[in-house]
């Protein structure tokens, strides 16, 4: 090929690269903090750019016309959109989904915790990803010493850069929505179902890119090649090692890490509950109003505590101010959990003021945007987070749903304080304050949810069917893949 021409083939791909960057960036931008984007048709229109890279690219640098690879691709991302949708993560039109929002809020979370990290590794892996690829692409287009070189090296290149491009992209999310202990069960068993289903897209990549690698397959001949599963060690052991990494193993510790930690949410809650019914049943009529009130100031701490914990509760709890004026600790403790204030147990909060928690004395009509938290980690985060995915999470959030009881129990007894103090001195409080126990016992304070616990065990058995089960059927499908279209390369 004259040189001038390999140059315009070379700029129009250049100019092809620049589009599908923009793209990319647009949609990771949307998949991570836009939680309205995320529907059927957001994810198809992302899904067809990167089946466009996989064939437009290779046809501009080669000539070479060959679908399959591109067209299986773009059949198994199906398959993790089609799942998605019937697990309610992904909806035809606009309205968001809560467990979207969960993965997306644990995510963020995590990145709330790994901030320096993370950010380090985007920059330098988006930096090096949008740079290596045009230059290899164009080390090969200009030094190859035949067509079937080039073309199998821009094959292996544009395979090797989408996977790890789209490894990279999902990565953080993978690992920290499943090493999150905070997911309740129902979201944490969606995220696990539709996380084996993306796991195939993915791994159709890496086996065909492995198998362009068994240089015994690329033949001349054009006869037709038969349907047939053959599998290679080295293959199916990279593509197990792979799928243990990045699936297996966080998805079995984030389970492990949500059940204990649910367990000693539950232990804290009995043993306050445990507290308010022995107060009660104290049979002297004047004792109440005072260890009522001392109770009160114990569950105050404990909310101020367990929220400053972490900083992402508090981010979390100022990103919803509308939502804290029907919480009376969130309205009570809001200078507490601002920076720099404490409360310590049997101390009363503050007034309620007419603010959320929110930093610095701002009003609560501004936006996470413009919010100023006197931390950089949060200041950063609040600048590209959606506060419409942790309004919809929260329920999904254990650390949360712990906040809302505590909340609960506390607006609860003080209103059994305020019946108590109408009642006259004698019987008549006692009796009363047995009525309230019983009530305590009973009621909705004291009953557990009824989802079904995670499992450890379990999660490790489905995981390990489900990774060797892909791990062996993918690598005999990018065998058979390839050898289809290593039967077309050009001689």
């Amino acid at each position: 090929m004259d040189s001038v021409v390999r140059v315009l083939w070379f700029l129009l791909f250049l100019l092809a690269y620049v589009i599908y960057a923009a793209l990319s960036y647009f949609f990771a931008k949307a998949d991570t903090v836009k939680t309205k984007t995320f529907s059927f048709f957001y994810l198809e229109a992302a899904c067809l750019v990167a089946t466009a890279m996989l064939y437009v690219f290779v046809l501009i640098l080669t000539r070479f016309s060959n679908v399959l690879i591109a067209g299986y691709y773009f059949l198994s991302a199906q398959v993790y959109i089609f799942v998605a949708m019937a697990l309610g993560i992904v909806r035809l039109g606009r309205r968001s989904s809560p467990y979207r929002a969960a993965t997306i809020w644990a995510s963020v979370c995590f990145l709330i915790r790994k901030f320096w990290i993370i950010g380090l590794l985007n920059i330098v892996q988006g930096m090096v990803l949008t740079i290596a690829y045009p230059v290899i692409a164009g080390i090969i287009f200009f030094s190859g010493d035949s067509d079937t070189a080039v073309t199998l090296g821009i094959i292996r290149i544009t395979l090797l850069i989408l996977f790890v491009g789209s490894l990279g992209i999902s990565l953080p999310v993978q690992v920290g929505v499943a090493l999150s202990a905070d997911l309740s069960s129902a979201t944490r068993r969606r995220f696990f179902v539709c996380s084996a289903a993306s796991i195939l897209s993915t791994g159709v990549l890496l086996s065909t890119l492995l198998w362009t690698f068994n240089t015994s397959m690329i033949k001349t001949a054009h006869s037709p090649v038969s349907f047939h599963l053959a599998y290679s060690p080295l293959e199916l052991s990279i593509l197990v090692a792979y799928f243990v990494i990045i699936f297996l193993l966080p998805y079995v510790i984030g389970v492990v890490s949500s059940t204990q930690k649910e367990n000693d949410l539950q232990k804290s809650k009995t043993e306050l509950l445990s507290k308010t019914i022995d107060i009660l049943r104290i049979p002297k009529s004047d004792s109440y109003a005072q260890a009522l009130s001392d109770l009160q100031g114990e569950v105050q701490a404990q909310f101020a505590s367990f929220a400053r914990s972490d900083k992402s509760i508090v981010f979390g709890l100022s990103l919803d101010p509308d939502l804290a004026e029907d919480h009376q600790l969130e309205k009570a403790l809001a200078g507490a959990l601002a920076p720099g204030g404490q409360i310590e147990a049997g101390e009363h909060a503050p007034a309620p003021s007419a603010t959320a928690i929110v930093p610095d004395g701002q009003s609560k009509a501004s936006t996470a945007a413009d919010v100023r938290y006197g931390d950089p980690v949060l200041d950063n985060v609040s600048k590209f987070f959606d506060p419409a995915n942790y309004r919809l999470a929260r329920s999904e959030d254990l650390r949360f749903q712990y906040l809302d009881w505590l909340d609960l129990l506390y607006g609860r007894v003080a209103t059994t304080a305020a019946d108590l103090q109408t009642r006259h001195a004698g019987s008549a409080r006692v009796n009363a304050a047995r009525s309230w126990a019983d009530s305590y016992e009973k009621g909705d304070l004291a009953r557990r949810p009824a989802e079904p616990k995670n499992n450890a065990l379990t999660a490790l058995v489905a995981t390990t069917i489900t990774t060797s089960l892909l791990g062996v059927l993918i690598t005999g499908f990018g065998n058979w893949l390839w050898t289809q279209v290593a039967h077309t390369l050009p001689k």
